[in-house]
């Protein structure tokens, strides 16, 4: 609800709705928040904010599809995600900080191994008390010297 009204006292502004379609996500309604970044983006938005919007859906979408044993939807997920989530890093790594460790779990799902690693890492170091990151700081590197196996790419995730 605060977000929401934030962003009716904001009228809108392009930074406040960002936040308002990420706790969207977190909510399930990722198709609400593709929704409103679709429209935003007819009325000229683009850019790191859009790209975050879609990056970090496509990271929930693949987590909820993954969950639901929908597996070929997820691999398309993982791999929207990595190019969105990838493009908004490389333009603003302090703002958006939060998608270092979507961006290597999906990384980790596109098997883009070395990708994910490096991800990890600045997650780990921008949040070391973030148990998620640990545990995927101590997953991705055995993936990388074992390959990951197309099975584990379907079960659902802890989190």
């Amino acid at each position: 609800i605060l977000f929401e009204q934030a962003d009716g006292e904001s009228r809108g502004a392009l930074r406040t709705r960002i936040w308002l379609m990420r706790s969207w996500m977190d909510q399930g309604r990722i198709n609400d928040a593709f929704d409103v970044m679709d429209r935003m983006r007819e009325k000229g938005a683009e850019g790191t904010p859009v790209d975050y919007i879609y990056g970090m859906g496509s990271y929930r979408r693949a987590l909820r599809d993954q969950s639901g044993g929908m597996s070929k939807s997820v691999a398309f997920a993982f791999s929207d995600a990595v190019q969105f989530l990838t493009r908004v890093l490389e333009a603003d790594p302090e703002q958006y900080y939060d998608a270092w460790l979507p961006l290597a779990h999906a990384a980790w799902g596109s098997q883009k191994l070395d990708q994910a690693r490096s991800a990890v890492e600045m997650a780990v170091k921008l949040d070391p008390e973030n148990a998620q990151a640990h545990y995927w700081q101590g997953r991705i590197p055995g993936s990388v010297r074992t390959g990951v196996r197309r099975s584990s790419l379907t079960r659902p995730l802890a989190w």
